[in-house]
């Protein structure tokens, strides 16, 4: 239910809308799992004509708490949501536009797995479940987009930097640590994650490059981050009763550097998205390792086709796959993690009802 703009005196444009979801097993409990209702509301004002400022919140009550007997710590942290969802002031030049505050950028081709498309961390307390778009946390941050002929510069400056958001302990989102329980008699001990220090010297920056050439749209960028999922460093110490195992998050810094390109043939739009990852920590069984991991570099990339079947139906392939560099048998992750794709999308009656499914086939 999309609520109409309306103009006041003072020029502020105002929309919205209302949104459920609800989810229930598909197994003999037939239990729900989400019955979710949420409101979104967008204003815009514009004071002069090179200026717009847009303003964006959104709460949302979940009532599956209501109506089944889930854990208290996950109902107080899913259960009813306030936020402030983007605020940015927008600033058009004659040759560049600046867009300042909490916003998304948005880079990459892929679709439905992110490869260079990570300026924006990602909410996964319904794991891969949720929207897309929504699953973007904004970020307070400067954007300058700068237009040179036919390329365009993007610089980003994020002085502030925010994790992902993983599931409470006890949801069934739950991300674990170790794929086994940890041997009878060692006790485990966890440290609380601290965060990186804000400011400018602990800043991220992104540099993105785009044009078209000879029929191909194409862009290069350079991020560098710090990766949005902890590292857990071990240290064990045998001389504890009992002996303990000590795990120490920590967020490492990382660069990336992408490369897209798009090309029409005919009837089908060929796509790929390359992601070179610099000093990505993995964990090691190596028993000589200190602290349990080991900086690896890995290449992530995407290799795609779309095609309209029909004038309101069209199918989108993609083949996606990792590569660790310099790879050893100690390492807890694959050499190759491959994946396969598969998007349909349709409308009818004048794009009011759009049907999408996508599958994602990880081998």
């Amino acid at each position: 239910l999309f609520l109409s703009s309306q103009s006041y005196g003072i020029e502020i444009d105002f929309s919205g809308f209302l949104l459920n979801e609800t989810a229930f097993r598909a197994d003999k409990s037939h239990d729900y799992t989400k019955i979710q209702n949420l409101m979104q509301l967008e204003l815009k004002h514009a004071p002069l004509e090179m200026i717009e400022l847009v303003v964006i919140g959104r709460g949302s009550h979940d009532s599956v708490y209501d109506v089944e007997d889930l854990d208290a710590d996950v109902e107080e942290e899913y259960k009813n949501e306030l936020t402030l969802r983007e605020l940015y002031l927008d600033i058009f030049l004659l040759n560049a536009d600046i867009r300042i505050g909490k916003q998304q950028v948005v880079w990459g081709e892929a679709v439905g797995l992110r490869i260079t498309d990570v300026i924006n961390p990602q909410d996964f307390r319904e794991f891969i479940l949720g929207d897309f778009i929504d699953s973007r946390i904004p970020l307070w941050l400067l954007k300058v987009d700068y237009y040179l002929g036919d390329f365009t510069i993007e610089g980003l400056l994020i002085p502030d930097f925010e994790p992902n958001k993983l599931a409470e302990e006890d949801s069934e989102w739950e991300f674990t640590m170790f794929e086994e329980d940890p041997p009878p008699g060692i006790r485990v001990d966890t440290e609380k994650l601290e965060a990186p220090e804000d400011g400018l010297e602990e800043s991220e920056l992104g540099l993105r490059i785009s044009g078209m050439t000879k029929g191909w749209d194409w862009a290069v960028s350079y991020f560098a981050t710090r990766d949005d999922f902890p590292t857990y460093h071990a240290e064990f110490d045998p001389a504890t009763r009992p002996p303990t195992l000590t795990l120490t998050p920590k967020h490492h810094r990382l660069d990336i550097w992408g490369i897209n390109t798009v090309k029409p043939f005919g009837p089908v739009i060929f796509s790929s998205e390359w992601a070179y990852y610099l000093n990505k920590f993995y964990r090691t069984e190596d028993s000589d390792d200190e602290d349990g991991v080991v900086a690896k570099d890995y290449l992530h990339y995407m290799v795609g086709a779309e095609y309209d079947i029909m004038s309101n139906l069209t199918v989108n392939g993609q083949f996606i796959s990792r590569v660790i560099s310099n790879y050893d048998d100690k390492l807890e992750e694959e050499k190759f993690e491959n994946s396969y794709s598969i998007y349909l999308r349709s409308d009818f009656l004048h794009e009011t009802l759009k049907p999408e499914i996508l599958v994602i086939y990880a081998c």
